[in-house]
């Protein structure tokens, strides 16, 4: 697999080498879209009352690129075969120190050889390929064949793999899509622990360094395939459903099916359901059912969910009792017109949202659960020329009360300057830790400097303030460039 990412990358290489040699403009036979970012935060966290302060700096760079070429022209049905390459490289970089206060000690998490402050997971320098494919588009039955590293989306949830994705649409109301390959994880050619099946930590580690972190499991391939059959009666009905199949060299880390229906019999009515099964356990783990009703100035939705936690049955966390969780949400906004040159349209929402979680049997074989509900409302218009959002929400219940404000305000200037602030404080009563109480006053200050089409200038600085855990300042540069051709 690490060869065809290097094949890949060079494909990339070569074709975007070529289109620079006679300038972009000159290559008309690509599409070539091209985005890149930095960013660089600087903070510094001192809790009040502590003897340790963490003062660090991360720059993070990423960029992307999208090279599209149609192979053939347009049939009767306006298909036309397309090829397609993107990738994307990330780099991050962390760095500061982490040290006692009044004292010359500072832990140094990156060196093993500091066994008191050693952590394997600690890194100075991150280097990945979020995404590297080539596609081919356009194909007979409005086929579609990717391989490379891509990012799987599905019911199940996110998972980042090496590997090929075939899909085709034999009908008009039908397609069908399998795929498969090796899960990216942090001990991937080039990956990180982002999607990672949720269980054992596995890493890399020397004889050496394991002696030290026995909690590490040693590096495992990890492999998936799955499949998804989707089917559509245009608004009125479509229906997905799916499975997936992950394992590693100790068995079977995950095995799910999943269906999904919509429906939409008429225009102001749209109707949505989900479900998850845990085929290991023939437990549902992740269920949504959502109605909604709504017009151009006004909506009602209706939301209930069920999650219950499930981790790779090969480690020890998937022995422990999982609570499941229900919660229930309704809702709904309208937004007032306005004829007013200073005012903007005025749209008011809010949700009444409730909580249960099943926490299994006591020691006498009496169940327990918890039980929380909260009001949620937010407002937004436009006054003299500055967008304002507001929102507040108060919950109370077995996890304890808590309640917060917000307010959003943003401005632009000319056309290549946009200043926004956002402000918002949260009141916390944390039961089981009587220490963890007060209040939370945050606030960030951001300037958006327009270069031009492509390219922008994003500065942000920002405080949080509490009587836990004192003040916490950070400063956040960023700079982004997009273009395509």
């Amino acid at each position: 697999m690490g060869r065809a990412l290097a094949l890949l990358a060079c494909t990339l290489t070569l074709c975007a080498s070529g289109i620079g040699a006679s300038g972009i403009g000159t290559a008309r036979a690509f599409g070539v879209e091209l985005d890149a970012d930095a960013s660089f935060q600087a903070y510094e966290v001192r809790a009040r009352g502590a003897t340790a302060f963490v003062a660090r700096r991360r720059l993070v760079s990423t960029v992307s690129l999208r090279l599209s070429e149609s192979l053939t022209e347009p049939d009767a049905d306006g298909r036309r075969i397309r090829f397609t390459a993107a990738g994307r490289l990330r780099l991050e970089h962390d760095f500061g120190q982490d040290c006692l206060v009044g004292s010359e000690l500072c832990v140094r998490a990156t060196d093993p050889t500091d066994l008191s402050g050693w952590q394997p997971l600690a890194a100075i320098t991150r280097l990945d390929v979020p995404m590297l494919w080539i596609d081919v588009s356009g194909l007979p039955y409005d086929g579609q064949a990717r391989v490379g590293r891509m990012l799987e989306i599905d019911p199940t949830g996110f998972l980042r793999i090496d590997g090929g994705r075939l899909r085709v649409s034999p009908f008009d109301f039908l397609t069908l899509e399998a795929s498969g390959g090796m899960v990216v994880r942090r001990t991937s050619l080039a990956g990180t622990s982002t999607f990672d099946p949720q269980g054992s930590l596995r890493l890399g580690l020397s004889p050496e360094e394991a002696l030290y972190a026995p909690f590490v499991a040693p590096a495992s391939d990890t492999f998936t395939v799955q499949g998804n059959v989707r089917a559509s009666a245009g608004a009125v009905l479509s229906a997905s459903l799916g499975a997936r199949q992950t394992w590693d060299g100790d068995g079977t880390v995950l095995r799910r099916a999943w269906l999904a229906l919509a429906s939409q019999p008429v225009p102001i009515l749209r109707l949505e359901a989900s479900g998850v099964l845990d085929v290991l356990t023939t437990t549902v783990v992740d269920a949504v059912a959502q109605g909604e009703l709504s017009e151009d100035a006004w909506n009602l939705r209706l939301t209930l969910e069920h999650h219950v936690p499930r981790f790779d049955p090969g480690t020890i966390w998937a022995w422990f009792y999982a609570a499941p969780i229900q919660e229930l949400s309704v809702g709904g906004s309208y937004r007032f017109g306005s004829t007013e040159v200073e005012l903007g349209d005025l749209e008011l929402g809010g949700s009444l949202r409730g909580r249960h979680a099943d926490l299994g049997a006591d020691a006498l074989g009496q169940g327990r659960s918890d039980l929380d509900a909260g009001l949620e409302a937010w407002l937004r218009t436009r006054l003299f020329g500055f967008e304002v959002s507001t929102s507040g929400f108060v919950w109370s219940g077995n996890l304890g009360p808590v309640s917060g404000v917000g307010l959003d305000v943003s401005r632009r200037f000319l056309e290549e300057l946009l200043f926004e602030l956002h402000v918002s404080l949260w009141h916390f009563d944390d039961p089981n830790r009587p220490e963890l109480y007060g209040v939370v006053v945050s606030e960030a200050l951001d300037g958006v400097i327009q270069l031009g089409r492509e390219t922008e200038i994003v500065l942000e600085l920002s405080h949080a303030g509490s009587d836990a855990s004192g003040h916490r300042f950070r400063f956040i540069g960023l700079l982004r460039v997009e273009t395509w051709r």
